[in-house]
C-alpha cells in the first residue's frame, strides 16, 4: 500500500529505536555500577582515608599554588 519507500522509513525507524533502548540500557547499567563501586569505596576505610588525604592536598594547593 506505501510502498518500499514507507517500508525502508519504517524498518530505520526501528532501528534507530531499538540502538537508543540498547544505549538507554548500557547507560542505566553503567549508572548502577558507579553507584555499586561507590557504596563499595565509602564502606572501604582505607578508601576513606584515600579521600581525605586528597581532600587536605587539594587544600594545600588552593592556598599556596604551585611557583608562589
Amino acid at each position: 500500500m506505501f510502498g518500499a519507500h514507507h517500508d525502508s522509513t519504517l524498518a530505520r525507524a526501528k532501528r534507530k529505536a531499538a540502538a537508543e533502548a540498547k544505549e538507554k540500557e548500557q547507560r542505566r547499567h553503567e549508572m548502577i555500577e558507579a553507584l555499586r563501586r561507590a557504596k563499595e569505596s565509602a564502606a572501604d576505610p582505607a578508601e576513606q582515608a584515600r579521600r581525605e588525604r586528597a581532600k587536605r592536598h587539594s587544600e594545600v594547593l588552593d592556598r599556596w599554588p604551585a611557583n608562589w
